[in-house]
């Protein structure tokens, strides 16, 4: 499945392109432990362009605001599960090009120090995720913004956790 990235590592941003926009590399446990040693299990990478502020790991990163299709922005709130791109694994320069974990056990950064182990996870404001919020309406509950599940507790607003990432 995917692209083989091979000439850097998948943590690092790049100036230059250097594989095609929205290309995705699997990633085996063995070969994940090499840039989070907390994560078990293969991840799925997304390569993305940076159309803004700096990123760094954990950052939730959606599709920025004139929906071209690989461009990420830091998330700026709840949106639905197909605008958002993946969880950062390594900082990405603004304007530069870099990998997003789009399935896989990875980090992310709470929104409020709140989440506890098993919730359901919804993109957020300044890059973080939320708990989702569960409704009888439709109008409120977030059930197709759900992006990943909590496992751990976060801690702390801002602090970085440990998720299963989910994102088409």
């Amino acid at each position: 499945m995917g692209y083989r990235y091979v000439s850097e590592a998948y943590n690092v941003s790049n100036a230059e392109k250097q594989v095609p926009i929205g290309a995705e590399a699997q990633l085996s446990e063995m070969e994940v432990q090499r840039y989070d040693s907390g994560a078990e299990g293969d991840w799925v990478l997304r390569y993305v362009f940076n159309d803004a502020a700096a990123i760094t790991q954990g950052d939730c990163i959606m599709m920025d605001t004139d929906y071209a299709s690989f461009d990420g922005i830091i998330s700026t709130g709840t949106v639905i599960r197909q605008r958002v791109l993946g969880f950062a694994i390594g900082p990405i320069a603004a304007g530069e090009y870099g990998w997003v974990c789009k399935r896989g056990d990875c980090l992310a950064k709470s929104a409020d120090g709140a989440i506890l182990q098993g919730e359901e996870l919804v993109s957020h404001s300044s890059g973080h995720v939320d708990a989702r919020v569960v409704d009888d309406t439709a109008a409120t509950d977030e059930l197709d913004s759900v992006i990943a599940v909590a496992l751990e507790n976060d801690g702390a607003t801002a602090a970085t956790f440990r998720v299963k990432a989910d994102i088409p």
